[in-house]
């Protein structure tokens, strides 16, 4: 955590990645989130453990199951509040640069690395980060005012979503 704080107090934008290990980690999980948000993480990215034995690792090895989606699922919600949370990777890398499907490696290799000029404008990259995190901000709270809980489902069935929007639209007030 240590590390963390640092990289944050410089104005780094830090991903944290943990493994969902189901009846070893799946409910300290959630305090990790409170925590890694407590200390500045712009994500964390929570996904499952990969055991099949053909990998070769001791939880494949020793026949440690990965969680089921809806493990998964069910801890990542029980995170909602906390930092925020990447959901869409299945596995990461920690050498991946680019963006999902474009793999950038290669343009930044250590020896190109050593002869970039690097600049770095502390105030700048906090005053982007801001931005993002209003933008972020805004476009929640326009989703919470947008949704409302759904009405009472008919007795013996299940509601389909946690929020409503009655159909057709109402017109609204210009």
């Amino acid at each position: 955590m240590k590390g963390l704080e640092m990289l944050t107090a410089r104005g780094m934008l830090v991903k944290v990645n943990s493994v969902l290990i189901p009846g070893v980690n799946d409910e300290h999980l959630i305090e990790v989130n409170r925590e890694v948000k407590k200390r500045g993480a712009f994500l964390h990215n929570i996904m499952p453990l990969i055991s099949e034995a053909e990998h070769g690792t001791v939880f494949g090895l020793t026949g440690q199951r990965g969680p089921s989606a809806q493990e998964l699922k069910a801890v990542q919600d029980a995170c909602m509040g906390g930092a925020n949370l990447m959901r869409h990777c299945r596995q990461c890398r920690a050498d991946a640069v680019g963006l999902l499907g474009e793999d950038r490696s290669d343009e930044f290799t250590q020896d190109k690395i050593d002869q970039m000029e690097v600049v770095y404008d502390l105030d700048k990259r906090r005053a982007y980060q801001q931005q993002v995190e209003a933008t972020r901000q805004a476009q929640h709270e326009a989703s919470r005012r947008r949704c409302r809980p759904a009405p009472a489902a008919p007795t013996g069935s299940t509601p389909t979503s946690r929020c409503w929007w009655p159909w057709p639209p109402r017109a609204r007030a210009r």
